[in-house]
């Protein structure tokens, strides 16, 4: 695998966990009929633990691109998660967003593109 695919794996890892961890949170509130207690119906939540799975890869797939590229050049990539999470809650929870967001998601995206003109090193 390549850095560059490794670097899109662990945008879309991190960006579905927050999605899936969103997901657990709302779950919370839905729990009052579970036999269990709160917090261990809470850990044991599919949507937790799939989060968790979802930053495991995320994590490794990181360490892949940090074994190829310098972390000055790769960590700013990592602010599409923003833009990615902020798309997700839109879509998937139907979350009103704001013009000012939607102009800070492309100032972000213009940023990333500034800093990925000169490659990796």
């Amino acid at each position: 695998m390549n850095a560059t695919v490794a670097l899109f794996l662990t945008i879309a890892c991190t960006s579905l966990s927050q999605i899936f961890q969103k997901q657990a949170a709302m779950s919370l509130e839905n729990n009052s009929g579970s036999n269990l207690p709160a917090g261990v119906a809470f850990l044991i939540n599919p949507n937790l633990v799939i989060s968790v799975i979802l930053l495991g890869s995320g994590f490794v797939s990181w360490l892949w691109v940090l074994s190829e590229w310098d972390v000055s050049f790769a960590y700013p990539f990592l602010s599409l998660n923003l833009v990615v999470v902020m798309c997700g809650s839109k879509f998937v929870f139907s979350e009103n967003i704001k013009r000012h967001h939607w102009l800070g998601a492309f100032s972000i995206i213009a940023g990333v593109a500034l800093i990925s003109g000169g490659g990796a090193s």
